[in-house]
């Protein structure tokens, strides 16, 4: 995310079980917004697909 500009969407994917509600937390804390969270498969073979737009205008300091 470091080498996109301000405003720019990132397709994520993911498979981690707890991403659901521990994504967004930390990207509500960095200053990025969830534009979209979708989810598939059945129990152990979840996966889920969000669209992410960086922040970043007002200071927000990234990792």
């Amino acid at each position: 995310m470091e080498a996109m500009q301000p405003g720019e969407v990132l397709e994520l994917l993911s498979s981690d079980p707890i991403s659901w509600w521990e994504l967004p937390a930390w990207l509500n804390k960095k200053g990025h917004r969830l534009l979209s969270c979708e989810k598939g498969g059945r129990l152990w073979w979840r996966w889920y697909r969000f669209l992410i737009e960086k922040g970043g205008q007002h200071g927000v300091q990234l990792d």
